[in-house]
């Protein structure tokens, strides 16, 4: 039958644990999401069209996720919990630090007829002392939950600012997203199309066009891109409409 001290050392670890997946679940997705907020605000301020520049952004995205699994995912791996460890630790945390926590559950670890781990009767003392002292302590509130609710806040205000952003503009919100994931696909910002247009006009007359928005709403501004027969195509001239 397990000892009530190492029970309670034990139960410390669980907890411990417990908040440690929360605090790398929360720091990560956070990160994650930030950094694709960061991309598709630049996007959208900027209306990036050359795919070599969409496609920096999404690396950037994936190289930022990649660290931030590989930061945190690596503290949670390197994390120790085991008993002698929780013990060294808890120990900070009482009244009258020492290493007597340590050393009891050590002891309970050990056979009682073990001659190379010293006296039992002195074992067994140090045991006693340290269940009667922990049981007056609480153990279970010592487990550091501070990290957890940093990370939680971060979350949060993440999942915030994304929720306005997503009723202030949800298409927009949504396009960025696809932009980033597919970005060598002609998805653009607004889905323009020509609805009446002259395929040629005489000379000093007005070149007059009307563009449609499938989406059913025009953006604030817009860029025509035309030049004259004969010319190159780097000599493309861009007029506002």
């Amino acid at each position: 039958m397990t000892h009530p001290l190492l029970r309670q050392v034990r139960s410390i670890g669980q907890q411990a644990r417990l908040w440690m997946v929360g605090s790398v679940f929360a720091w990560t997705v956070g990160m994650i999401v930030t950094s694709v907020l960061l991309v598709g605000v630049l996007d959208y301020v900027f209306v990036v069209r050359d795919i070599g520049v969409r496609l920096l952004g999404t690396a950037t995205v994936l190289v930022s996720a990649s660290l931030a699994v590989w930061r945190f995912m690596n503290v949670a791996y390197q994390e120790r919990y085991d008993d002698v460890t929780l013990a060294r630790r808890i120990e900070t945390h009482l009244s009258t630090p020492d290493d007597q926590l340590s050393s009891a559950i050590a002891f309970l670890q050990q056979a009682e007829d073990d001659r190379a781990a010293g006296s039992a009767e002195l074992r067994r003392v140090v045991i006693a002392e340290m269940t009667g002292r922990c049981a007056d302590v609480g153990l279970p509130r010592l487990v550091d939950r501070r990290p957890m609710v940093r990370a939680v806040a971060y979350l949060c205000v993440v999942v915030i600012l994304i929720g306005c952003l997503w009723w202030l503009d949800g298409r927009a919100l949504a396009r960025a997203i696809q932009r980033m994931v597919t970005p060598w696909s002609a998805v653009t910002w607004n889905r323009l199309e020509l609805v009446d247009v002259s395929t040629r006009i005489a000379a000093g007359e007005d070149f007059l066009v009307q563009v449609g928005d499938l989406d059913g709403r025009l953006p604030t501004k817009v860029q025509v891109e035309f030049w004259f027969e004969g010319d190159a195509t780097g000599q493309m001239r861009q007029e506002s409409m």
